[in-house]
């Protein structure tokens, strides 16, 4: 269970005053920055794809291959019937994405896990990953103070 689910739950509280009274700066700014440690320790908990799935089109990080030996890619899950879907940042991925010359143009998205890759400055979206995807977690944000460093 994450530190954030035991502070929901009441389990663990972290308090300096109502009115910061007789507190110090220091002990505000650890107050503060225990509160992002314990969003952060959330955010950066692995999730197996037993216990569910990332919202259709979130670009994520898998472990792909088997726990004792994985590799990790960038990658974003399309659920089964969607003609197009929008892939975060990156852009909208279209069923006529997959077409394969005049032959063949699906009516849906192949469903499951698509790579996300940038080459040569342009985001690919490519096909399916092949190998299992055991687990995934949300890709970590720059705060401000990292990107300044």
């Amino acid at each position: 269970m994450s530190i954030l689910d035991r502070l929901n739950r009441g389990e663990i509280t972290v308090s300096i005053g109502v009115d910061n009274h007789n507190r110090t700066e220091d002990q505000i700014m650890a107050a503060g920055e225990l509160l992002e440690l314990a969003m952060a320790g959330d955010r950066m908990r692995w999730i197996p794809v037993t216990e569910r799935m990332p919202e259709g089109g979130e670009p994520v990080i898998v472990a792909v291959g088997k726990p004792e030996r994985y590799v990790l890619k960038y990658a974003a899950y399309v659920p089964s019937g969607i003609e197009e879907i929008e892939i975060g940042r990156f852009g909208t991925m279209f069923a006529s994405d997959f077409a394969q010359g005049d032959d063949y143009t699906p009516e849906f998205i192949p469903e499951g896990w698509h790579e996300i890759q940038n080459l040569f400055g342009d985001t690919e979206l490519l096909l399916e990953v092949d190998e299992n995807v055991f687990a995934w977690m949300e890709p970590p944000t720059l705060s401000g103070r990292e990107m300044a460093r």
